[in-house]
C-alpha cells in the first residue's frame, strides 16, 4: 500500500447492506471531489456492476482470476490519480 494508505474491511451476512454501503461511500467520496475506482469480483447482476437490493447500482471494473488487481490500480492511479478504491464481493 502507498504511504498513508488505509485498508478498511467491512463484512457481514447476505442482506446486511454491504453493497449499499459501498455505493454510498463511493457517492460521498465523489461528492467531495475525490477520484475513485469501484471493483467487484461477482455481483448478483452478473455483469460489471455493483448493485444493491434496494435498487442502487454503479458501473464497476469486473475482476476475475486472471486480472492483477495491483497492476490495475497502479495503472489507473497513473492515469488519473486515484484517491480511493472500493471492492465489493472479494471472494
Amino acid at each position: 500500500m502507498a504511504e498513508g494508505a488505509e485498508l478498511i474491511f467491512y463484512y457481514g451476512p447476505m442482506g446486511a447492506g454491504k453493497s449499499t454501503f459501498a455505493l454510498q461511500t463511493q457517492f460521498n467520496q465523489q461528492q467531495q471531489g475525490r477520484v475513485g475506482m469501484l471493483v467487484t469480483k461477482q455481483d448478483r447482476s452478473g455483469g460489471a456492476l455493483v448493485t444493491s437490493r434496494i435498487g442502487l447500482e454503479a458501473e464497476a471494473n469486473l475482476l476475475d482470476d486472471e486480472i492483477d488487481l495491483y497492476s490495475l490500480v497502479s495503472e489507473r492511479h497513473e492515469e488519473c490519480g486515484l484517491d480511493f478504491v472500493i471492492c465489493d464481493e472479494a471472494q
